[in-house]
């Protein structure tokens, strides 16, 4: 997965993805397991205030049960809850649209391709062309010699 396809799928600035992944010491490949887990993370960040590194504990550890809805908190205090079948179906259709709709991609757009044209739509004598293509190297020399002489002659 490229920057652009993680950052379509999170939800979060390509400059955002980047540094989370340096501060987690993480490789910029961005394989699919750790997109999913970085989105959840940066979700649990923005939402719950949490520690990045924290974050990515927290996210990894929910995502090892994905049919479950995780509780996490300290036992007689207020949990936090995460549903992650709902978020592993929110990241699936994201993913899907990401491939359906691709992201925009630096550099120039690509040229349109055009179908060939036809000589003949330029009013080019493609007949003439082939005629003298039919011709002997020798045969050519003279026709050229005649028009040489011809032009000389308009000329003065």
């Amino acid at each position: 997965m490229t920057l652009a396809y993680a950052s379509k799928v999170t939800g979060a600035p390509a400059k955002r993805i980047q540094n989370a992944c340096h501060l987690l010491g993480k490789a910029m490949e961005y394989p699919l397991e750790d997109v999913r887990r970085l989105g959840l993370t940066l979700l649990l960040v923005d939402y719950f205030s949490m520690d990045l590194r924290r974050a990515w504990d927290v996210a990894g550890h929910a995502l090892r049960r994905p049919e479950e809805v995780i509780r996490y908190g300290a036992p007689g205090m207020p949990q936090l809850e995460i549903d992650v079948p709902r978020y592993l179906t929110d990241f699936g259709l994201k993913c899907a649209l990401v491939v359906k709709y691709p992201p925009r991609m630096a550099g120039r757009p690509a040229r349109s391709r055009r179908t060939k044209v036809s000589p003949r739509e330029f009013g080019i004598d493609v007949d003439a062309l082939e005629a003298n293509l039919g011709r002997t190297p020798e045969e050519r020399l003279k026709s050229l010699d005649e028009n040489w002489k011809f032009v000389q002659a308009l000329r003065a």
